[in-house]
């Protein structure tokens, strides 16, 4: 079988009116996001990237959602998934465990070597990866994947709006 792999906030799911919730303030990685996700069942899919995926399952290719949300929002995950793009059963959910402040190109790298260990799919069944970060983009490239940029806005979830710098989930999290 083949499988494309899928972002999903940014990607998929629009969650630009969320990241207004991201508790700055909070020094804990996991805690500043939580809201955060919590709120995700109600973001808008983005019918154009969503009908790329469609297209993907109807060439008969396993879906992999490959994302850094938290593992603790995994239910919230697949029933929104399920709703926003006709989801299955036997899709692969891979996501950020908690605690877990890696940059995001480096936990999906972790995410490819899960696919490989515990599901037995090697990099060459992957047909094409999608995201809506270029750093995460240009590692599927490098580990032999078709990849595109596919992004719903240019609103940054890691970038502070209070401070103006790009601080990144994972970098905040380890300086706090």
């Amino acid at each position: 079988m083949q499988y494309a792999i899928f972002d999903i906030d940014n990607c998929l799911s629009n969650d630009a009116w969320r990241i207004e919730r991201i508790a700055w303030h909070i020094k804990d990685g996991d805690r500043r996001y939580d809201e955060y996700h919590a709120l995700s069942p109600f973001d808008e899919p983005d019918n154009n990237n969503c009908q790329i995926l469609d297209l993907h399952r109807r060439a008969g290719h396993g879906i992999i959602f490959s994302t850094g949300r938290p593992v603790t929002s995994h239910v919230a995950t697949v029933e929104c998934m399920r709703r926003h793009v006709r989801g299955q059963s036997t899709d692969i959910f891979l996501m950020r465990n908690v605690g877990d402040y890696r940059r995001s190109a480096a936990l999906k790298r972790l995410h490819l070597a899960s696919l490989m260990y515990h599901f037995d799919i090697p990099a060459s069944d992957i047909v094409a990866a999608y995201d809506d970060r270029q750093d995460v983009v240009d590692m599927w490239i490098t580990a032999g994947i078709a990849a595109q940029r596919l992004w719903i806005h240019e609103v940054s979830a890691y970038d502070n709006p209070l401070t103006g710098a790009s601080t990144e989930y994972e970098q905040q999290a380890h300086s706090g």
